[in-house]
């Protein structure tokens, strides 16, 4: 297991991931900070914690857009997957308060 530090909204973390994981988290993290910038473009910076969650809501959106086109969501599929992104934003505010 390896670790790789990400940078998202100008600040560093760093995560444990397993070998071969690295490219797509790097990918992975541009994309979750181009984001990020276009909502600062929109709103200001209006803190870490805000940002993230509001970047969350919106990727969780996108991904629900997603698949509706396809038309593979039922209610309760896409209120599992809500809940679920939120405990992962409750999760990385958890990280970025600890990393402070």
């Amino acid at each position: 297991m390896g670790q790789i530090t990400l940078h998202v909204n100008n600040r560093p973390y760093t995560l444990a991931c397993r070998d071969g994981e690295e490219a797509q988290l790097v990918y992975l993290a541009a994309y979750v900070d181009d984001r990020i910038n276009e909502l600062i473009q929109k709103v200001g910076q209006v803190g870490e914690e805000r940002l993230l969650l509001m970047t969350a809501l919106l990727l969780a959106d996108e991904m629900q857009e997603m698949q509706r086109g396809y038309g593979v969501v039922n209610a309760d599929d896409a209120a599992d997957k809500v809940t679920d992104a939120a405990r992962s934003v409750e999760a990385l505010v958890e990280r970025l308060r600890q990393a402070s």
